[in-house]
């Protein structure tokens, strides 16, 4: 059984206008490999654990603060942050026309940079803190921000020739 398809002519005379997709591919996913890399790297990269007996319990000037070895929580929040601002001011600057898929869409192309901008705001916040177990943190946030680039770098050329094959 052979399915066949005809092109029937447009009923008053004009042609539609097609819309070619980015990228002459099927969907915008592809767009947004760099995000997927930055994100999945970010994701990867685990704090070593530390022995707490090693560390000893900060008491500096007020409460007792027990050590962090973990910058995952504190990246993860400016992320949202950054994100949700970037949003913010993508609706604000666009007035009315703006659709959520199309805010969705602006964050899926530039996390990345939301991502790099986290990173320098967490390495001043963690560069500031008074908490013991600061250098084992600014590692971590250098180990995330560095598989975050290399997510997204890796996202890239995966996604340059699906662009402009």
């Amino acid at each position: 059984m052979a399915i066949t398809i005809e092109r029937q002519l447009p009923e008053r005379g004009a042609r539609g206008g097609a819309a070619a997709p980015a990228g002459q591919c099927c969907c915008c996913c592809c767009c947004c490999l760099h995000t997927l890399g930055s994100v999945i790297g970010a994701l990867s990269a685990r704090a070593k654990p530390v022995d707490p007996a090693q560390i000893p319990i900060s008491a500096i000037g007020g409460p007792t603060l027990e050590p962090r070895y973990s910058a995952s929580a504190l990246y993860w929040a400016i992320v949202a942050i950054l994100s949700g601002l970037s949003a913010a001011y993508f609706v604000a600057f666009e007035g009315d026309t703006v659709k959520t898929a199309e805010v969705g869409l602006m964050l899926a192309i530039c996390l990345p940079a939301v991502q790099l901008a986290a990173a320098i705001a967490a390495a001043i916040a963690i560069a500031c803190s008074k908490r013991v177990g600061k250098e084992v943190r600014l590692r971590h946030l250098g180990k995330i921000t560095l598989r975050a680039f290399l997510g997204a770098l890796i996202g890239t050329v995966i996604m340059l020739p699906l662009v402009f094959g």
